[in-house]
């Protein structure tokens, strides 16, 4: 199963499409969706996934290096 990040509010969640447990969103529309897929466990490794979960529960814009290899 995908681990993912919830683009709304940082939660970890299962599934990139599904909707999030804690929040309740789901992406619905193409950039929501491509945006969710993203914050998976097929782009980045669970301890980037906990970096990226812990910016969004922050209110801050994950910072993401376009060059490293994840």
């Amino acid at each position: 199963m995908i681990i993912a990040i919830c683009k709304n509010c940082g939660t970890k969640k299962w599934g990139a499409f599904n909707q999030c447990k804690h929040c309740g969103f789901e992406p619905k529309i193409e950039n929501e969706l491509a945006e969710s897929m993203f914050l998976t466990d097929h782009y980045f490794d669970k301890n980037t996934l906990k970096e990226i979960s812990l910016a969004f529960q922050a209110g801050k814009s994950p910072k993401i290096d376009k060059h490293k290899k994840y």
